[in-house]
């Protein structure tokens, strides 16, 4: 895990090094594919870690990753914790995410989340966030993110999944502020 945590910063693209040596690292006969069959694959853990740092923006973030690592598309760890965040765009192009923490930010409305859905997240955390007063926002986003196996740091139940079907049936989840 690479850590950006607690740098006082409020966009992202302030934290790519100007002179990033990631591609001087690569080797020149790279193939990605042999990487991905060898026994030890030092990408499937990566993840980064941008807890606490102010962070308003996410537009940069791909620039950021593929600055920072050596194969980007391994990124599937991404920790966005305790900063200021309001809305998610740029977050969609980290296509092999699995893990986001987002908890602690100022997402108001849980619709933000539709941003990252195609992402296929087995883990998210929203809890902290304004939206977690909006009525129904779990079984919300249990609707709209099928695969979620985690939801703020809790496994998601058959029967919560059922709560949510259920609901929706019914016409119950409207997503008004409590």
């Amino acid at each position: 895990i690479i850590s950006y945590a607690n740098y006082n910063v409020q966009k992202v693209e302030e934290l790519i090094p100007e002179q990033s040596n990631c591609g001087k690292r690569k080797p020149v006969n790279f193939d990605p594919e042999k990487h991905k069959k060898s026994h030890f694959q030092p990408g499937s853990q990566m993840g980064l870690d941008l807890q606490s740092c102010y962070l308003v923006d996410l537009l940069q973030i791909s620039s950021l990753v593929n600055s920072t690592f050596f194969q980007p598309s391994d990124l599937i760890y991404l920790d966005l914790k305790c900063n200021k965040l309001q809305q998610l765009n740029g977050l969609e192009q980290l296509s092999s995410l699995k893990i986001l923490y987002l908890h602690g930010n100022e997402i108001a409305d849980v619709k933000k989340l539709l941003t990252v859905k195609q992402l296929h997240l087995d883990a998210l955390t929203v809890h902290g966030n304004p939206l977690v007063q909006q009525q129904n926002y779990k079984f919300w986003i249990l609707l709209n993110f099928p695969q979620i196996k985690r939801l703020d740091f809790g496994g998601v139940t058959k029967r919560e999944r059922g709560e949510a079907e259920f609901m929706q049936k019914q016409g119950l989840i409207t997503l008004k502020v409590q």
